[in-house]
């Protein structure tokens, strides 16, 4: 299996469980990584059990300024692998997520491109007790990460949404990420992965 060495991968929202269980599979594979989340002590946290691999960008708000801001600052460096948790959360009652996530790629897609990269959106199947924000972003979500692979696909970048059930095994996301990374050097794009529950 292609391994995550020498890559470097940016995940966003990564102050949750399944950030923790991604960074001990990178870091052993020797993958530098970028955490960016809004609960900086956690991030701290994380940084601290590789600090020669792992950075932390602790970010006060989830706004466009800041994220465009971030994309003006990382410009063409490669980027490998973007990986979006925020929608981990399952709340978006500002309705920003959507805005965000997009605005996220266009910051980092020079990056990725010159890497010929891949994003994923890691995007919980939503259900009707949930937050309807996140029902909205949910949806908002799907229908851009389709767009993007499909308009896309002759820059070099590759776009995924896994689709975990709320109560997926995280191991089975991790999985999933590998999966994709090991297709890195195919023009695989717009794949999506569903992964329901343990009963299922």
């Amino acid at each position: 299996m292609t391994s995550f060495a020498g890559k470097t991968i940016f995940v966003a929202g990564a102050a949750c469980s399944l950030g923790e269980r991604l960074l001990p599979v990178f870091v052993d594979q020797q993958a530098r990584v970028i955490l960016m989340d809004q609960d900086s002590d956690r991030l701290q946290n994380m940084a601290m059990r590789a600090p020669n691999l792992i950075e932390h960008l602790p970010i006060r708000l989830l706004s466009l300024a800041q994220i465009r801001q971030l994309g003006a600052i990382w410009d063409e460096e490669p980027l490998h692998l973007l990986i979006n948790l925020l929608p981990m959360r399952r709340q978006d009652p500002e309705h920003v997520l959507a805005g965000v996530s997009l605005a996220l790629i266009e910051a980092l897609h020079l990056g990725l491109k010159s890497a010929r990269g891949a994003a994923i959106n890691v995007v919980p199947q939503a259900h009707g007790a949930d937050d309807i924000g996140f029902q909205m972003a949910e949806s908002a979500l799907r229908k851009m990460s389709a767009a993007l692979a499909e308009t896309d696909c002759k820059c070099a970048v590759r776009f995924h949404l896994i689709r975990p059930h709320s109560a997926s095994d995280e191991n089975a996301i991790v999985q999933a990420i590998s999966w994709i990374n090991h297709r890195d050097a195919s023009d695989l794009t717009g794949v999506e992965i569903p992964i329901g529950s343990p009963a299922d």
